[in-house]
């Protein structure tokens, strides 16, 4: 992912979508490195960053960090977190950045997914 922003104006980052073909491992570990100039304290309005397990357009699974919780004001952030892929078959994984209502914007930059065993 290339840099990317999430800001009052704006509910979602676009998603990078990774065809489930392409993991064989049964863990998988979303990384990135994220930015706020001034973090969000509001827990409910904080950024989420969001890793879905899908089949077509259900979700299977789902797991997200509010980023907000880690970061300083104006300094950037390497975050990641972990998944165990489920054992029932998946068609694809979507990671994005949502913006739960916070006025304050998150840049995010260099996004990798690895997967292990």
């Amino acid at each position: 992912m290339k840099t990317a922003c999430v800001y009052s104006t704006t509910a979602y980052s676009i998603a990078s979508v990774i065809p489930a073909q392409n993991i064989q491992e049964h863990w998988v570990r979303v990384q990135a490195d994220f930015l706020a100039p001034h973090k969000e304290w509001d827990v409910w309005r904080m950024h989420q960053y969001i890793l879905e397990v899908r089949s077509g357009e259900s979700v299977i699974k789902s797991r997200f960090v509010r980023v907000d919780r880690m970061l300083d004001d104006g300094k950037t952030h390497t975050i990641f977190f972990d998944c165990k892929l489920p054992e029932e078959p998946f068609t694809e994984l979507r990671i994005f950045c949502w913006n739960a209502g916070s006025d304050k914007p998150l840049y995010i930059d260099n996004l990798h997914v690895f997967s292990f065993d």
